[in-house]
């Protein structure tokens, strides 16, 4: 996969690129490499850049540091430091006077790479001829030949369905155009003045597309999620600001799955019987194969249920969503792409669109058209996003002609299945059949990692400590029989004993787990009267 020798005569490179993507070196180890000659005046003109990411497997927009931050705020902006041009390394060495005035004093005093790992860490980040990035599943990080990684990109981008390529940089014309849009919305009292704001990026970035390499395919080169890097761009925050209006409507699907402990909940009643069967179905690249138009209308369908009161509402949102799917728009290799068709990966609101977008497909494909005598054998059926699961009681035939039915569809959907008797997996569950009953068991790929936080990583350590009980809940919530609980609690452990975990900690968290069951895990908590409830806000910038 790659020509790159990443081995040399001491360990330490290999050492190191195990520990990613995560890990996160110390704060006195960075600054114990760079020199303390500096200037302030071109400290304070170049701050803007300093904080660029070290082990950021996706493309970042570059954060900015105060002159004069906090403690923990200048920890929090400096551990990242290692994507620089060789100048801009060397204006980094002004953080010694900022850490001698700051008197800074992190949870992590020592250094966690030892000279030999900063130098191969160095040697990383300065070679131009790999590209390092996370497996689009199972956490292994993989290490690619430059030009084998851009090639896979060309080769999707040569799909002139789904991408076209632009003459020059559109984006300055789409800026006038979302501004000529958000004054209108706001000019008829749909938008604030501060909505205004928040929605219009005067000097947007670049979005730029990579790829997660997907290495559980079988085959040569593997090939790659694409992803688009929309932070900075001109629709980010409309993508935001169309997703918090579509959220809430997904979770009122039929259908839908929030996440491994609502499916369990959706299956604990469920009946088994004889002639029951598990099927399971994936979308064939869904979020690149919806058609414009398509998913527009389907849009409006989903909206239209909402009050009547705000239908001008709805006619700003699908405005709004029509100027985000058709703008787009990406830099690779130097060059301008405009997705024609789908959604981007990576925007704010894709799965949203994408999953009101099946909600559709399945009222209008599935529980309208389809027959009934073949509808009435689907015991039980749910989807996350793109991934069906369902539960069968009819013939293996009548079974062929739902999965027929479901492929000839006007949606622009193709569909893979798999059909079991016995087990099969879905999410991260092994779910499997036992004296009648729907058991259940962790699932990990072939390809998986042990990609659990390294523990000397310069990461709070609150978090480090609280790893441990939590990757435990998950296991005990997902296992139903305690014997495979134990033996994948004995699994567990061995893969934090080999991320530097104590025994002491590690042994802590089985202790407070070892009095839990599946049930009481699946339950939730009921909120308590009277009780303060924080909301958490994220921002870009800096207090």
């Amino acid at each position: 996969m790659v020509r790159y020798e990443v081995t040399t005569d001491v360990p330490e490179p290999t050492q190191l690129i195990t520990r990613l993507p995560h890990y996160l070196p110390s704060l006195r180890t960075i600054l114990a490499g760079w020199p303390r000659s500096y200037n302030m005046a071109s400290f304070d003109d170049n701050r803007d850049t300093l904080a660029a990411e070290l082990f950021s497997m996706k493309p970042q927009a570059t954060r900015t540091i105060d002159r004069t931050p906090s403690k923990e705020g200048l920890r929090q902006k400096c551990i990242k430091l290692e994507r620089l041009r060789k100048q801009e390394l060397a204006r980094c060495t002004e953080l010694h006077n900022l850490e001698d005035k700051t008197n800074i004093c992190t949870h992590r005093p020592y250094k966690n790479l030892n000279p030999n790992e900063l130098r191969a860490l160095h040697k990383l980040s300065t070679c131009t001829d790999i590209v390092i990035r996370e497996a689009d599943k199972g956490g292994n990080v993989v290490i690619m030949d430059r030009t084998d990684y851009i090639a896979e990109i060309d080769r999707q981008l040569n799909d002139t369905q789904a991408y076209s390529a632009l003459k020059g940089n559109p984006l300055p014309d789409i800026t006038s155009r979302i501004e000529m849009k958000l004054t209108a919305w706001k000019n008829l009292c749909l938008l604030t003045d501060s909505e205004y704001k928040y929605l219009y990026t005067e000097t947007p970035r670049a979005p730029c597309i990579y790829i997660l390499p997907k290495v559980h395919k079988p085959g040569g080169f593997p090939p790659g999620r694409p992803i688009i890097s929309g932070i900075g761009s001109p629709t980010e925050h409309i993508s935001e600001y169309i997703d918090s209006f579509l959220q809430p409507l997904v979770h009122n699907l039929p259908s839908y799955i929030q996440d491994t402990r609502d499916l369990l909940c959706q299956l604990e009643d469920i009946e088994w019987t004889e002639d029951c069967m598990f099927i399971c179905l994936d979308v064939s690249s869904l979020y690149t194969s919806i058609p414009l138009e398509k998913g527009l209308e389907m849009l409006q369908l989903t909206l239209s249920s909402r009050d009547a009161t705000l239908y001008e509402h709805t006619q700003m949102l699908l405005d709004l969503t029509r100027l985000v799917l058709e703008n787009n728009v990406f830099l690779h290799d130097g060059r301008w792409f405009r997705q024609c068709q789908g959604v981007a990966m990576g925007a704010t609101f894709s799965p949203s669109y994408a999953n009101l977008y099946m909600g559709q497909f399945e009222k209008n494909h599935l529980w309208s058209n389809c027959p009934t005598h073949i509808t009435e054998h689907i015991l039980y059926w749910g989807r996350y996003i793109d991934d069906f699961l369902g539960i069968w009681t009819g013939n293996i035939t009548d079974l062929n002609q739902l999965i027929e039915h479901l492929n000839k569809n006007d949606f622009n959907l193709v569909f893979t299945h798999k059909v079991d008797t016995t087990q099969i997996e879905f999410l991260d569950l092994l779910l499997y059949i036992t004296n009648n009953t729907i058991m259940s068991r962790l699932y990990r790929k072939p390809t998986a990692c042990n990609s659990i936080l390294h523990a000397q990583s310069a990461h709070p350590l609150t978090q480090i400590r609280a790893i441990p009980y939590g990757e435990m809940v998950r296991i005990r919530r997902n296992c139903t029989d305690t014997d495979v609980f134990r033996q994948e609690l004995k699994n567990l452990t061995e893969r934090f004993q080999a991320r530097d975990y104590t025994n002491k900690l590690i042994s802590a968290a089985s202790k407070r787990i070892s009095n839990k069951n599946q049930h009481t895990l699946l339950l939730k908590k009921p909120k308590e009267p009277g009780r303060t409830i924080w909301l958490h806000l994220m921002t870009t910038g800096t207090p």
